[in-house]
């Protein structure tokens, strides 16, 4: 059985700033659905990234805030008023080492006549990065911790079940006992762990108490019929270095896979729901004028004095709608099939020398200045060479369609060079800044820096090819007279 055992690393704390951190590297840390968790657990939670910002945090720890999740995420820790000290927690010591810190504190909280039984562990970020995950069960104890009581947990938390012993392993308090053992609470409490718990099952608990560390790891349970695949954390209580007890925090691997899958199909059926509706949206405008021209030319054809040159008017209108037709249905088909590349070294150069005979080919068109400037050397990448060129050429094409009626200065610059382990691709033009409108939401599908004209697909299509298949990045800056530069960052 795999068990992640946390060993004391040694750190000379007194040349480390407030706002630095001593994290181990990410293969240390904890793999845990921090999000999920912290959503889930009844009692205290919250969660940090390595900036000591909040990145997740439950109603129960917002409540002594008077704010919501939504108002706390994001912001230091120590500017929020809390009504208890983060530094009786230990907090800085496991941002500052990665080092899990676990405890029972009498006297935490300022307004509040009740104790804290607290972990806080070292976890990888889904962000990529590594934070800290705060766990705090609020508890009602007796001096001698023979009595106990859990508070404010209840039904609601589906993944997450908390287990109290004392220092001999009887159960002093259970959460939710009828769910693993299918027993009430006063068949259970007073009883030992292994009166209660099945032959094969293995309790992590009574290792992390005899060694006295937090010690995590996977589990098997088995209770009747019931399979429960868990994540348990355990740890002993340490009250003035004695030990007075020990607490098992299980994660049921089942039910928050099982409640993933629902939100992910939830917001699949949701943005399965908005693609339709854009879909429709974009599709009904061209086939109402075509109906339209279809039945004027229908009704003019009818006519004994009708013009030939009128009714060609209305047959010309429907060849451009069904060509428009074409092209957003086509973009569709393109947007739906980039999930396919095809790596391979690649000199970027080449790629870029297509962009530039693009340029050559359209910018004279609408009267547009345009300047290359790569002409050092590139490293070589790895990348689909047709979906990289597509990316970048949806950039050149917008550019160039921002400019065809652009009254000042039409000009397109293009440069690329190696910096930090990547190249950046920068892309600019003179023409109308983007507004303020569709900023944020510009890579999402049917977003159209062209308003009515666009099918806004391009943009969508470039964002997925640079950022989700070849690990880049695509950001802009715009600004009014001025113009708008994207940059397009690919690893090497």
């Amino acid at each position: 059985m795999n068990i992640r055992k946390f060993k004391d690393i040694t750190l000379n704390l007194k040349n480390i700033e407030n706002s630095q951190t001593g994290f181990r590297t990410g293969k240390e840390m904890l793999n845990l659905d921090v999000k999920a968790i912290v959503s889930d657990f009844s009692g205290i939670s919250f969660a940090l990234d390595n900036e000591r910002r909040i990145i997740s945090a439950n109603n129960r720890f917002c409540e002594y805030l008077n704010s919501s999740p939504s108002e706390v995420e994001g912001k230091l820790i120590a500017s929020l008023n809390l009504a208890l000290d983060p530094q009786k927690l230990f907090l800085q010591e496991t941002l500052r080492t990665g080092k899990p810190t676990y405890g029972y504190r009498d006297n935490l909280f300022e307004e509040y006549d009740y104790q804290l039984i607290y972990c806080n562990l070292p976890v990888n970020l889904d962000t990529g990065g590594i934070g800290v995950l705060v766990l705090g069960i609020e508890v009602i104890a007796d001096a001698d911790f023979n009595d106990i009581k859990i508070l404010n947990f209840n039904t609601s938390s589906e993944i997450t079940d908390v287990w109290i012993v004392d220092n001999e392993y009887h159960y002093i308090d259970v959460t939710d006992p009828y769910g693993k053992f299918k027993v009430v609470d006063s068949e259970l409490i007073g009883k030992k762990v292994t009166e209660v718990l099945p032959d094969d099952y293995d309790p992590l608990l009574t290792e992390a108490m005899d060694q006295k560390k937090l010690l995590e790891s996977k589990r098997i349970l088995r209770s009747g019929d019931d399979t429960f695949h868990l994540n348990v954390i355990s740890f002993p209580l340490m009250v003035e270095d004695e030990l007075v007890g020990g607490v098992d925090i299980l994660i049921d691997l089942d039910s928050k896979t099982k409640l993933v899958n629902q939100a992910q199909k939830a917001n699949e059926i949701k943005n399965a729901g908005e693609m339709a509706f854009r879909i429709i949206h974009e599709l009904r405008n061209p086939l109402q004028v075509v109906k339209s021209s279809a039945e004027v030319g229908g009704l003019l054809a009818r006519k004994d004095n009708f013009q030939i040159e009128k009714l060609e008017l209305y047959f010309n209108k429907i060849n451009e709608q069904v060509g428009e037709l074409n092209t957003l249905l086509g973009q569709l088909l393109e947007f739906c099939q980039c999930d396919k590349p095809t790596f391979e070294r690649l000199e970027l150069k080449e790629i870029l020398l297509d962009v530039e005979n693009f340029l050559r080919k359209f910018c004279p068109k609408y009267g547009i200045e345009f300047e290359t400037d790569f002409e050092g050397d590139l490293s070589i990448i790895y990348g689909d060479k047709e979906l990289l060129k597509r990316a970048l050429i949806n950039i050149v094409e917008n550019a160039i369609e921002s400019l065809e009626n652009h009254e000042k200065e039409r000009k397109i610059k293009v440069k690329a060079w190696d910096t930090n382990g990547e190249i950046l691709i920068s892309i600019y033009n003179s023409g109308p800044n983007i507004s303020e409108d569709i900023q944020e939401t510009i890579f999402d599908p049917f977003t159209s820096t062209k308003g009515k004209n666009g099918s806004g697909l391009g943009l969508p299509v470039t964002y997925h090819i640079i950022h989700n298949l070849h690990q880049g990045n695509i950001s802009f800056q715009t600004e009014e007279n001025k113009g708008t530069i994207f940059y397009v960052t690919l690893p090497y």
